[in-house]
């Protein structure tokens, strides 16, 4: 439920609304249009469309002068459809120009993951590098011999294999012969 006193205020908020002249209406309008003229004018982007804006205006203020509120109705539309244009084109070039920073930004930050990418892959490979001459030295250091391709010392004869033996004769294309037991 509501109150006495707020439904008064509301009534004489209607009340005085009503009463106001459209042409009174008009010119807070046309101060409001105006002032947000005045506003876009400072952006630099914009100071076409805020012209375009500022002439419209003067011209519904002199329709209205001359008691032509009709055209002055139309002028001030024109006017708003001039600020209109000019806000959006505001807010394109500024939505432009940060689209451009972003844009550096991001072949910058391509620029910096490629940069670390190459450092990753060269400490890998040092790595690798430290981590085999860690394994050399510890195999040195225990003693165990290094196979003969790492450690580039070695025979230039190869051991006999086997118990000492003097292998079987034969041509070597052919399996020995054996005798009937199988040996």
């Amino acid at each position: 439920m509501r109150s006495p006193f707020a439904v008064f205020v509301a009534a004489g908020a209607f009340a005085l609304a009503a009463s106001v002249s459209p042409s009174a209406r008009a010119e807070d309008e046309s101060i409001v249009i105006e002032r947000e003229v005045r506003e876009l004018g400072k952006n630099a982007a914009a100071k076409e469309p805020a012209d375009k804006a500022k002439e419209a205006l003067d011209r519904a203020l002199r329709f209205r002068s001359v008691g032509d509120d009709a055209n002055a109705r139309l002028a001030l539309g024109l006017a708003r459809d001039w600020l209109d244009a000019g806000r959006d084109l505001a807010q394109t070039l500024d939505a432009e120009k940060r689209v451009a920073e972003a844009r550096a930004k991001t072949r910058q930050t391509e620029q910096d993951l490629a940069k670390a990418r190459v450092e990753l892959e060269e400490g890998v490979a040092k790595a690798s590098r430290l981590q085999a001459q860690v394994e050399a030295k510890e195999k040195e250091r225990l003693g165990t011999p290094l196979p003969k391709a790492e450690s580039g010392k070695g025979d230039k004869k190869a051991a006999p294999k086997g118990d000492g033996k003097p292998a079987p004769k034969g041509d070597g294309k052919t399996a020995p012969k054996k005798d009937k037991a199988g040996k």
